[in-house]
């Protein structure tokens, strides 16, 4: 009788978006000097690239191919896979919102952008502030940054929803300017 053998992913655990994976495999109950060899994966049913970044959520590593190495082209075997199930989770960054100081001359003053000031993004990902806060007279003006302000892509689209975001305020600041009131000159005059 075939004797069983149990094709096993490794677990991978938990991983944060960002973190590459490193499928791996155990054998249980091969025998003797039975070896396995030319493994190969998948991710969530895609043939498994060492070059890709598993988004925010629920991912399956399976085998795809392997030859067992008994004599018998993997006759002596009744092979069994199990697959591994991984979660990646958002990895956290922080987008501060810039601030400014100008005194006031008469005409509109704007702000516009913000960095990455906590975290950093992924390889290969890019941030555009878009937001802006604009003010014409003296005072001070909260630059709030939202999700609306922003957008986090890669060659494959929108990405932001891999990341947890922590957004920090900015400000415009518009101090007032000098005047000076002076009287004109009246020169001596006679009375």
């Amino acid at each position: 009788a075939k004797a069983n053998l149990t094709l096993k992913v490794n677990d991978q655990g938990d991983i944060t978006y960002g973190d590459k994976i490193n499928p791996g495999y155990t054998a249980e109950t091969l025998l003797g000097s039975d070896t396995v060899s030319n493994v190969t994966f998948t991710v969530d049913g895609n043939d498994y690239n060492a070059d890709t970044y598993y988004g925010n959520g629920n991912h399956t590593i399976a085998i795809k191919e392997y030859t067992v190495n008994d004599g018998n082209n993997g006759g002596n075997y009744n092979v069994t896979l199990e697959s591994d199930g991984f979660s990646v989770a958002q990895r956290a960054i922080t987008i501060t919102a810039n601030s400014s100081s100008v005194t006031y001359n008469g005409a509109d003053q704007s702000l516009t952008g913000g960095t990455i000031t906590s975290g950093s993004l992924v390889e290969g990902d890019t941030l555009a502030v878009t937001g802006s806060i604009s003010g014409r007279n003296a005072g001070s003006y909260d630059y709030v940054l939202n999700a609306d302000g922003i957008t986090i892509t890669n060659s494959n689209g929108d990405v932001e929803s891999n990341y947890a975001i922590t957004f920090v305020d900015g400000k415009l600041d518009i101090a007032k300017a000098n005047l000076t009131l002076k009287v004109n000159d009246q020169g001596d005059i006679t009375y």
